[in-house]
């Protein structure tokens, strides 16, 4: 089984307040001199990334920088900003070292280098499972109407595609995929969340890595 995961934004694990981020991305990694974006932001952080995820990078990565907000708690799984589509969060050295263990697909690292910090940070660049790729006819979505939550379900693909296009803020409260990715440990999804099989999950804890939180109320099969 899988769950649906994100970073936490307690404060008593990350150390700040604002429940977004815990570290800024140094703006001259993501603009050109005149201000423009660069093409590391185009390729991994413009809204087709996901269209052309595939696309070889035609361009070189420099080193990326980072700072911490202040008081900030650096976890294994650390939120940061500006996003960066791509990239959903930043994971330690250590919590990719345990990865190795598990399946995770074709993947690739980017060290980020964070201010004042001695452990090694990567963004984790992992295939997204697209939209169109889900079993849609098994998709639960919710969205709040009256001051109360309506779920929808679906009969063809015509009908889910006009609902997700006329409530942009409904939400995917269970989502199914083809059986072939069950075997994956991490699922990144479009725009229904990103998913840690419960033996991942059970591995981050007993390692007493930090930083993940578990949404009980979305689920995931895999048919």
């Amino acid at each position: 089984m899988h769950k649906k995961i994100t970073v936490s934004s307690e404060p008593k694990i990350i150390g700040v307040k604002n429940g977004i981020m815990q570290v800024e991305l140094d703006r001259k990694n993501l603009l050109n001199q005149d201000g423009s974006h660069n093409k590391f932001y185009k390729y991994f952080g413009s809204f087709p990334y996901w269209a052309n995820q595939n696309n070889k990078i035609d361009f070189n990565i420099s080193v990326i920088n980072a700072k911490p907000l202040k008081k900030a708690k650096m976890t294994d799984l650390l939120a940061y900003g500006p996003y960066i589509m791509a990239f959903k969060w930043l994971i330690s050295e250590k919590f990719y070292n345990i990865l190795q263990d598990f399946n995770i697909g074709e993947h690739t690292l980017y060290e980020v280098n964070i201010e004042n910090c001695e452990e090694k940070y990567f963004f984790l660049k992992l295939k997204t499972i697209l939209r169109d790729e889900f079993v849609f006819n098994r998709n639960v979505l919710t969205v709040l109407e009256k001051n109360s939550f309506v779920d929808y379900t679906f009969l063809n693909k015509i009908e889910y595609d006009d609902f997700i296009l006329n409530n942009p803020l409904s939400e995917y409260k269970h989502i199914a995929l083809k059986q072939e990715l069950e075997k994956y440990d991490i699922i990144y999804t479009q725009g229904a969340g990103d998913y840690f099989s419960e033996r991942l999950i059970k591995t981050f804890n007993e390692n007493g890595l930090t930083g993940l939180s578990i949404y009980n109320n979305r689920s995931i099969e895999f048919v």
